[in-house]
């Protein structure tokens, strides 16, 4: 569950989000479709609850962090914004991985 502590985290996600979606046709963060229909969900759960809290699958962990990868390679100023939240993000997509066979 990610519990935002102020309404301005749905916008920072959401426009990390857009901004991937936007940029796919050229630099595509979003190779399969399920993808990208998953980060426009994403994007209309957030539009509705800028609140939270927030409990993401893992696939919606994964399209998020890939859209904070976009967002920080072309806005690193914005990217910089709320890097606490950013990280508890990183954290629960890294948790919600399977562990690797060894």
């Amino acid at each position: 569950m990610i519990t935002p502590t102020r309404r301005c985290h749905a916008p920072h996600l959401g426009a990390g989000l857009a901004l991937a979606l936007r940029l796919s046709r050229t630099h595509p963060a979003y190779r399969r479709p399920e993808d990208i229909a998953t980060a426009k969900s994403l994007l209309a759960v957030l539009n509705a609850d800028d609140q939270g809290p927030w409990v993401l699958s893992p696939e919606q962990l994964d399209v998020l962090t890939r859209a904070m990868d976009v967002r920080n390679a072309r806005l690193p100023s914005t990217a910089r914004q709320h890097p606490d939240f950013d990280a508890a993000i990183r954290a629960a997509h890294t948790r919600s991985r399977p562990p690797r066979a060894t």
